[in-house]
């Protein structure tokens, strides 16, 4: 990258111009106007202390207000004891009266849900003497309301309204946020004389060196960011360039960065270009190695009920095919045709008398082989890694049916994952035609007429059409991965 179009060299620039046009503006300002300049001070000063005392205003008057809500709280709590008890109306009465003496409760009222009618309405006189009303009093401004309902065991038996006067609390905490204000108002204007008579000698004395300091620190740091550290970051940062895009896709090829510098930068480049290399080998080895782990799992599952290795390849073959025409991209494809290959790993765990049976499942027979799906999921589902993570849905979701009748989970149409769909018609047209412990391969004819068959019942129809619009390129790869011999029957 050119030195010109580094952000640390545009930077200094900028800062350098800044910093001098500051200077010189500053110094013609504050010369003509500082004691304008000390008189904002003052103002931002008590524009600052006025917000501060606002915060300070608020903060009292929520904290009182907490204490009233809270002091609310008990007397419904009370309200709800008596009625959960039966107290007489007049206990209630004469034990609400005692919590409206405290702080600035001016009006209760009870609703009775049950009667549908005032249960009690007191109110305090400005004399402080608490007397019944006949009915719940207006709304006004000068009130806050707080209103609960009466719930006990979670049966609804009304609700109480508790008004409290904040007026005299408020005009209490203004007065004295006022004195406050007035005090510290008096403090800045005897602070603004001072800075009016320092203001003038200081600014003209220190902004001169100041800038002229700036100026010599900017330029030493320019001289030393273009001689010692941008041609070594450079390096580095190619280097970094390229390693980061192998992690976003591994499969392009990897080019060391040249290395012409030999201090401390060329030689963490040079360590940068080996370890990437590094790298680059151990994760294609490791990508290489769940390829091979995955098959040879399959091919044990396959080999476990007597069938033949190519099962697993032909329908890997067959699923690829089918997700290429169905528009997944290559790495989808890339990594489904892997996982595809697991699609039975849960028959190691299905007993071998009803796997390798060679007549017909009985009813709970059937039910036990079916849990292979559960079982393939249950040994792939814990991993994090996209290749796994497409095995279990394929192992878990291959026996499903588009119109819902299959399992182990019903799944019905675009519900079922598109690699469980294709893996389903692929595997069932590589079972029909193949011979089995069980039964004899079917001939084509029958094996096509079944699939349109079940097109839309146990087939995606898209992938149906699919398969049938490519049946020479699916009879193609049966027949070069062709079985080369037969499972004989027990």
């Amino acid at each position: 990258m050119p030195l010109k179009n580094t952000i640390i060299y545009k930077t200094l620039i900028t800062l350098t111009l800044i910093i001098s046009l500051f200077s010189i503006i500053t110094l013609f300002y504050m010369y003509r106007n500082n004691v304008q300049i000390s008189q904002t001070l003052l103002n931002n000063q008590k524009s600052y202390i006025e917000q501060h005392l606002k915060k300070e205003e608020k903060k009292l008057i929520n904290r009182e207000l907490e204490y009233i809500e809270e002091h609310t709280h008990f007397i419904v709590d009370a309200v709800k004891n008596a009625l959960l008890y039966n107290l007489d109306k007049e206990i209630i009465e004469e034990s609400i009266k005692i919590f409206m003496k405290q702080k600035s409760i001016r009006s209760i009222y009870i609703y009775d849900g049950i009667t549908n009618e005032s249960y009690l309405s007191l109110f305090k006189e400005k004399n402080e003497e608490v007397i019944n009303i006949s009915k719940e009093i207006s709304d006004t401004a000068d009130l806050k309301i707080l209103k609960y309902p009466l719930q006990i065991d979670g049966n609804d038996f009304g609700y109480v309204k508790v008004y409290y006067d904040v007026i005299p609390l408020l005009e209490k905490i203004k007065d004295e946020i006022a004195k406050g204000k007035n005090e510290d108002h008096r403090l800045l204007s005897k602070q603004s004389e001072v800075l009016q008579r320092d203001i003038h000698d200081f600014l003209m004395n220190n902004i001169v060196i100041f800038s002229l300091f700036t100026l010599i620190i900017l330029l030493a740091l320019f001289l030393i960011f273009t001689k010692y550290i941008h041609k070594p970051l450079d390096i580095v940062r190619k280097n970094l360039h390229y390693f980061f895009d192998f992690f976003k896709d591994a499969k392009k090829g990897f080019i060391p960065t040249e290395i012409n510098s030999n201090d401390e930068f060329g030689e963490m480049s040079k360590e940068i270009n080996e370890n990437i290399q590094t790298v680059l080998e151990l994760h294609h080895e490791i990508e290489e190695t769940q390829k091979e782990i995955l098959v040879t799992m399959g091919t044990i599952a396959e080999a476990h009920s007597e069938e033949t290795s190519n099962h697993i390849k032909r329908v890997a073959k067959y699923s690829a095919l089918l997700a290429k025409y169905y528009g997944l991209s290559d790495d989808e494809i890339k990594v489904f045709k892997d996982a595809s290959t697991m699609h039975d790993i849960g028959k190691i765990a299905i007993p071998d008398h009803i796997l390798k049976k060679p007549g017909k499942l009985d009813s709970n027979e059937f039910e036990i082989m079916k849990s292979h799906a559960i079982h393939g999921y249950n040994m792939l589902k814990h991993s994090k890694k996209p290749l796994l993570k497409a095995a279990a849905t394929i192992a878990y979701e291959h026996h499903e049916k588009y119109n819902g009748t299959g399992y182990p989970r019903g799944l019905k149409e675009k519900n079922i994952h598109i690699y469980g769909r294709i893996v389903a018609l692929a595997d069932v047209f590589d079972a029909l035609g193949s011979d089995r412990i069980y039964k004899k391969a079917w001939d084509d004819e029958k094996v096509f007429s079944f699939i349109k068959e079940e097109k839309g019942k146990y087939f995606d129809p898209e992938l149906v059409d699919i398969f049938f619009r490519h049946l020479d390129e699916f009879k193609e790869i049966r027949e070069l991965f062709k079985d080369e011999f037969v499972t004989k029957k027990l």
